[in-house]
């Protein structure tokens, strides 16, 4: 944990940069254009190229509708945006108090004061909710840096990340690694609708500055990629001793 400590210490201190020049050598011959990171992952249930069909799902779970309310599941009857709105507060609300892990669909829809149907037509699973709560959260929603240089533009991409994953939504986004340990729909959920959008620029702009010899030629970007944000995602999982303002 101290080394763990030290490394992010070095990433406050201004030696960003130099540890990506000081990367090893790789003995493969750099590859010549882009190849998308990656995470590799048991094949799913819940295969997501995008959010949306993870939200909505194929079908709705059989549960009655628990407290008979007038949001009860009805063939081409239109979904309540005003119950959607009250769900994802409702899940937000018990994510402080509550582990993603043991956090269930009855006990959002009490707090939501809706049934389990109207939670099951807006979303396929828990994963999916919690997700969606999490990314709505204020100050969540990643903006792509606009930067004279690749060094500007990793600096102001991480600082970005830093301020998003502060306090609870660290604390949001730490049980939903832990989730994805356990379940690969929760993990392809996480790559694909909060990770991805936020790696794929630093890949980018690290293959930029390859290209225009701010970095050299021959780092591997993908090891790169790892020096920039495990220190980050390390805090992150710490718990309450996470990102400070120290860091």
């Amino acid at each position: 944990m101290d080394a763990k400590l030290a490394e992010s210490q070095s990433l406050q201190d201004g030696d960003l940069f130099a540890q990506l020049q000081s990367i090893p050598e790789q003995n493969t011959t750099p590859m010549p254009r882009k190849t998308p990171l990656k995470i590799e992952t048991p094949k799913a249930e819940t295969t997501v190229n995008n959010l949306n069909k993870a939200i909505v799902g194929d079908s709705v779970a059989n549960d009655d509708d628990e407290d008979g309310d007038d949001f009860a599941f009805r063939p081409g009857r239109p979904r309540s945006d005003s119950a959607r709105k009250k769900i994802l507060d409702a899940t937000r609300k018990l994510l402080t108090t509550t582990p993603m892990r043991d956090l269930s669909i009855e006990a959002v829809a009490k707090k939501a004061k809706v049934g389990k149907t109207t939670i099951y037509r807006w979303w396929a699973n828990k994963g999916a909710l919690v997700m969606e709560a999490f990314l709505e959260q204020p100050g969540v929603k990643n903006v792509l840096p606009s930067a004279a240089t690749p060094e500007d533009a990793i600096r102001i991409q991480l600082e970005a990340m830093i301020r998003q994953l502060r306090g609870q939504n660290g604390l949001v986004l730490a049980g939903i690694i832990a989730e994805s340990q356990a379940d690969s729909s929760v993990l392809e959920l996480l790559y694909s609708a909060f990770l991805k959008e936020r790696v794929e620029p630093l890949y980018d702009r690290i293959e930029e500055g390859k290209a225009d010899g701010t970095f050299k030629a021959d780092l591997d970007t993908d090891i790169a990629i790892d020096v920039l944000l495990g220190p980050l995602l390390l805090r992150v999982l710490s718990g309450e001793d996470g990102i400070d303002n120290s860091f």
